[in-house]
């Protein structure tokens, strides 16, 4: 019994870790967590409650407390969404987008699944539609639909398909460029949420200027540093650069290099991002930037006789 429930703890935590920051609606969420409070070990040991087959469909997906099996966690997936259950319909989703090895991703039938999820309800599923139709996975690139889904899914309640929204409007796709909704909405998430990504975003914003937007050091640096506070390496490489080049700031050497280790630590949200142009290869911005933070780092502590001190214990 001891096991059995140590068992649900860890599948609750597992399903419900939060998608703390840029971009993880392809990751397990914590929308379970309101139709998940009442599974119990016994609903796991025989489980016909559609929120404990979902549960287990992620503890086999993941292998947490049993040994990982995709075929097991599609089989758990299916009993669950064949009772309605709204969130594993985009867990499903998400299994065939992207996590999973390759033969078991079907794009096409996860887009359906994500979409049925969308329909349901799910905000996260709005999301999901809207990087398919971002990326052209499983549906024919669209960015003025991927727009309309994250604005529904942010209004339903789900950060993420805002901040995806300010990305929209700050790239100009399907869209013209208007960095003043971008910094609307991701102003809006970072004092609600003072929410890791939008922080790093705003810092962004700030570092470079743009349109409608003055540039100042001095309110970038803020928000780095907020957003660095939560983890976010994007934050702690823009404030090694900012340290080094003397940006608002004091140039300091060994400020520098000790933000440049720090976005390189394998703790932030970048590591485990599952988001789509990652997954199909047309950008790894977390390897790109660990190349460029190694990169400071040599050119920062030439003469050193080691630039890269082991971690203290």
């Amino acid at each position: 019994m001891k096991h059995r429930l140590c068992l649900v703890s860890l599948l609750l935590c597992a399903a419900f870790a939060g998608c703390a920051a840029d971009g993880q609606a392809l990751a397990p969420n914590d929308e379970n967590a309101r139709q998940t409070q009442l599974v119990t070990s016994e609903m796991l040991d025989q489980p016909t409650h559609a929120s404990a087959q979902n549960i287990l469909a992620i503890a086999y997906q993941y292998g947490i407390g049993r040994p990982q099996s995709y075929e097991q966690a599609i089989y758990w997936y299916e009993k669950a969404i064949a009772q309605g259950h709204v969130e594993a319909c985009t867990n499903l989703a998400v299994l065939y987008i992207l996590q999973s090895p390759p033969q078991y991703r079907n794009p096409a039938k996860g887009f359906a699944l994500a979409m049925r999820g969308a329909q349901g309800g799910s905000g996260r599923g709005m999301c999901v539609v809207g990087e398919c139709y971002q990326y052209g996975v499983g549906a024919k690139r669209n960015y003025k639909l991927a727009r309309q889904w994250y604005q529904k899914s942010w209004e339903a309640g789900y950060s993420l398909g805002g901040h995806y929204l300010a990305h929209i409007y700050l790239q100009g796709l399907g869209v013209h460029k208007d960095w003043g909704k971008a910094q609307g909405i991701l102003n809006t998430l970072a004092q609600e949420e003072d929410w890791g990504g939008a922080l790093r975003h705003l810092g962004d914003m700030y570092l470079s200027g743009g349109p409608g937007i003055k540039r100042d050091y001095g309110k970038a640096l803020g928000f780095y540093q907020r957003a660095a506070a939560q983890g976010n390496q994007g934050a702690c490489f823009s404030l090694g650069q900012m340290y080094e080049k003397g940006m608002g700031v004091k140039a300091d050497r060994e400020e520098a290099i000790a933000w440049y280790r720090r976005s390189m630590a394998d703790t932030s949200d970048n590591r485990g991002s599952y988001r789509l142009e990652q997954s199909l290869g047309t950008q790894n911005i977390a390897a790109e930037q660990d190349a460029l933070a190694a990169a400071a780092i040599k050119r920062l502590s030439r003469g050193r006789e080691n630039p890269f001190p082991a971690p203290t214990q």
